[in-house]
């Protein structure tokens, strides 16, 4: 779990003040202020114990807790908000089980009713500190962002760069099993294995290309830069890799 999950022990001294439920919100924090929050998450905790007891007879407590907060913690109001109405969460839903802030029946409570829907708020849903603004291309799977490890041929992008993830990446070296030439936008590939099975896609996962076991030869229209993926399918069975167009 991220540091973020652990910033916010019960003050539950004050509960009978701040009893405000913790609404779903969008996402209100940029991936530059989570990046903040999880590298400040001791300042944000204490912050936060010392804001709820300066704000506890405020005509306006939730304003109050985003300018106290706001004096310490470079972040936009937008993002404070998420921050202060997950004060009054803890403080409205886990006062008695805090009673030991350090407890186990705490923390519980605390990831239990509080930490989703401020997770949601902030825009970090699957807690691996990176929001969609920030590349996460599934903010439901925290097994997903960017610079993942990405298993090769599980069907699944975790590491964000738009296909599943490969090995024998290169850039037109020698160990690729194929020749190419490129001349006027036009690339032929030229097979180095005969009765093998060349399979060639774009980042998509659309086939560009498939040069059968009776094919030495072929060509397609790719532009310069492009990434092409390649599978080559042998009584070994297959290899696979990827090649930079232009590079």
């Amino acid at each position: 779990m991220n540091n973020l999950s652990r910033q916010f022990p019960a003050i539950w001294a004050l509960a009978a003040l701040l009893c405000l439920p913790m609404a779903t919100t969008a996402q209100q924090c940029s991936q530059q202020e989570v990046d903040y929050l999880a590298a400040n998450a001791s300042l944000v905790q204490d912050l936060s114990q010392d804001c709820a007891f300066d704000c506890a007879l405020a005509a306006n407590q939730d304003q109050c807790l985003i300018d106290c907060l706001s004096q310490q913690l470079a972040l936009s109001d937008t993002c404070l908000q998420c921050n202060a109405t997950q004060i009054q969460c803890v403080l409205a839903n886990c006062a008695l089980a805090c009673l030991f802030p350090n407890s186990e029946a705490c923390q519980n409570c605390i990831e239990s009713n509080c930490l989703p829907p401020y997770f949601v708020c902030i825009g970090d849903e699957d807690q691996d500190g990176y929001t969609e603004a920030g590349g996460d291309c599934n903010n439901q799977d925290a097994s997903v962002y960017p610079g993942a490890p990405d298993e090769e041929g599980d069907g699944v992008d975790q590491n964000c760069d738009g296909s599943d993830g490969t090995v024998g990446i290169g850039k037109n070296t020698a160990s690729q099993p194929f020749r190419m030439q490129t001349r006027g936008g036009v690339l032929c590939i030229e097979k180095e294995l005969p009765f093998a099975l060349y399979l060639y896609s774009g980042m998509d996962g659309s086939l560009l290309l498939s040069l059968e076991a009776y094919q030495d030869r072929d060509c397609l229209i790719l532009s310069s830069g492009q990434l092409l993926f390649w599978a080559m399918e042998t009584e070994r069975g297959w290899k696979r890799g990827k090649v930079m167009l232009g590079e």
